[in-house]
C-alpha cells in the first residue's frame, strides 16, 4: 500500500490497478458511501456479473473490502438476494441507506 500511496500524488496515474482503486477507495470512503463522489477521479472499471454477462462502474460505484473482494453497488432488485448489508456497514461504518445492493464481483 505505501507503495500506492507513492503512486498517487493527486494527479491521476496513467495505469490503474487493482492496488491503486483499492487506495483510491479507501482515500475517498466517506463520499462513496454516501453517495456524494463528485471532485475526484472517474475511472470507470468493466467486472463480471454472471458467466454470461459484464458490468461496467464508474469510480464511487464499487469498493474493495478487507476480504480483497470487488464489491459493486447495484440497483436492480435481482440483485436483493445476494446482498450483504453487513459488508457495507463494516466497511462506511453505516448502512449506506439508498445506494443499492453490494454484490461482489470480479
Amino acid at each position: 500500500m505505501e507503495e500506492t500511496k507513492k503512486l498517487y500524488h493527486g494527479a491521476m496515474p496513467q495505469v490503474l490497478n487493482e492496488d491503486i482503486l483499492s487506495f483510491l477507495c479507501i482515500k475517498h470512503k466517506d463520499e462513496i458511501g454516501k453517495g456524494s463522489y463528485k471532485d475526484f477521479p472517474r475511472p470507470r472499471i468493466r467486472y463480471v456479473i454472471d458467466r454470461n454477462r459484464f458490468g461496467y462502474a464508474d469510480f464511487g460505484e464499487f469498493f474493495f473490502w478487507e476480504d480483497g473482494g470487488l464489491y459493486v453497488w447495484q440497483q436492480s432488485e435481482e440483485f436483493e438476494e445476494d446482498h450483504n448489508p453487513d459488508i457495507a456497514e463494516d466497511y462506511f461504518g453505516h448502512p449506506c441507506e439508498g445506494r443499492g445492493y453490494t454484490l461482489r464481483s470480479i
